[in-house]
């Protein structure tokens, strides 16, 4: 993964010609028409199409959340104290369920700061499970149980590699789906009538 940043007054403004690309040690941050051939520096490897990257103020470090792998993956946690690295290995925290099933989809891993865990320095992350054949998403059990969000609690916001899914947790996602599908049900009625 590479880095990039703009000004806030100009994303303010929709105007993403700003950009600075993290270009290593060296060069620091440099305006995108700078870079050369040899492009921006690799923070690290396999950041994820989808993905999550915050500041955890407990642990006084960023943390970044994948998938990892293709189709059967594992959500993995790294860390840095610096934005720019250097970044530890990616520790896996959990293997999802679905990663075991015939032709697994699972992807997505994000963790959600923004949401309080069972106990305080929990992380609540987020994935999709899926599946490669679309039938699968219009029979049972699949019509119930793929493309739905899945929600697991990363204790100590994934400084402990073991991983468990609290019934709070469980509740909360039942809760988040159903309330989910009534809110947008509710907003899709008003906007249209």
């Amino acid at each position: 993964g590479a880095l990039v940043r703009y000004p806030a007054a100009s994303l303010a403004r929709g105007d993403v010609a700003g950009a600075q690309w993290w270009a290593g040690e060296a060069r620091g941050w440099v305006a995108e028409d700078e870079l050369g051939t040899g492009g921006p520096a690799w923070v690290f490897d396999d950041a994820g199409a989808e993905c999550s990257l915050h500041w955890s103020e407990r642990t006084r470090r960023y943390v970044h959340v994948a998938s990892c792998g293709f189709g059967a993956t594992t959500i993995g946690v790294r860390t840095a104290t610096s934005l720019t690295g250097p970044w530890s290995a990616p520790v896996t925290v959990f293997q999802p369920p679905e990663s075991d099933a015939a032709r697994p989809f699972v992807y997505a891993a994000k963790g959600h700061p923004e949401l309080d865990g069972p106990d305080p320095g929990d992380l609540l992350v987020t994935y999709a499970a899926n599946s490669f054949t679309f039938a699968d998403l219009l029979r049972s059990p699949g019509e119930k149980e793929l493309y739905w969000p899945r929600m697991v609690c990363v204790p100590g916001g994934g400084s402990d590699v073991a991983m468990r899914i609290s019934t709070r947790t469980k509740s909360l996602l039942r809760g988040f789906i159903l309330a989910g599908g009534v809110a947008f049900m509710w907003w899709w009625y008003h906007a249209r009538f």
